[in-house]
């Protein structure tokens, strides 16, 4: 009995052994393999969530900060290995009830480096519309983001992305009902984060 259970450890521990090298030559081969560089048109899905501060409590105390999963679309077209610009759209539900976060963006990403995985850096400008649906008020105004993410080619056409996007944007406008006006800016930071697929066209 105690012979089997030796042999059992023993394979085991070849077992694992063996998994740790097979992964390790598959992240050496993402990192080291160089892979072409995507110019062209591309777009993508996203599944992505928000974190909102506000500088200033608008509602109560309690909605200082929220959250809440997302879904985004990005259309984009790459002027060469480095420079990519994008147009990204997403909408998140919050933890506020029925308040829900709607984002426009126009953004310029530029890449590091052409191995397999490959970072990048971004900048961009933001139109955000924060909707409060038990109220029935809207808020509405511009702001800048940055962001960093990597991008892993899993074929020739098709990638999976993941970043974080830190914003600052401000709320300069409201609408209660059909009523619109200016407001003195109410300002927030925001932290988005995303994950998704790009397919790349030629």
């Amino acid at each position: 009995m105690r012979c089997c259970y030796e042999v059992a450890i023993t394979y085991f521990y070849l077992i694992m052994n063996v998994s740790r090298a097979y992964l390790s030559l598959f992240f050496i081969f993402l990192t080291c393999v160089p892979t072409k560089a995507q110019v062209g048109f591309h777009g993508g899905l996203r599944a992505a969530s928000t974190l909102i501060s506000w500088d200033e409590t608008t509602f109560d105390e309690n909605d200082k900060i929220g959250s809440g999963p997302g879904v985004g679309i990005a259309i984009g077209y790459g002027f060469n290995p480095v420079l990519t610009m994008m147009v990204s759209l997403s909408a998140h539900t919050l933890n506020y009830g029925a308040a829900n976060t709607q984002y426009a963006e126009i953004v310029g990403r530029f890449h590091v480096g052409q191995n397999r995985l490959q970072p990048y850096l971004e900048a961009g400008v933001i139109g955000t519309l924060f909707r409060y649906d038990d109220v029935d008020v809207r808020f509405s105004g511009p702001g800048i983001m940055t962001g960093a993410g990597l991008r892993m080619p899993i074929f020739n056409k098709l990638s999976v992305e993941l970043g974080l996007r830190p914003t600052r944007a401000r709320f300069d406008k409201v609408k209660v009902g059909k009523q619109s006006n200016d407001v003195d800016a109410i300002k927030t930071w925001q932290l988005r984060s995303y994950v998704g697929m790009s397919v790349y066209i030629d």
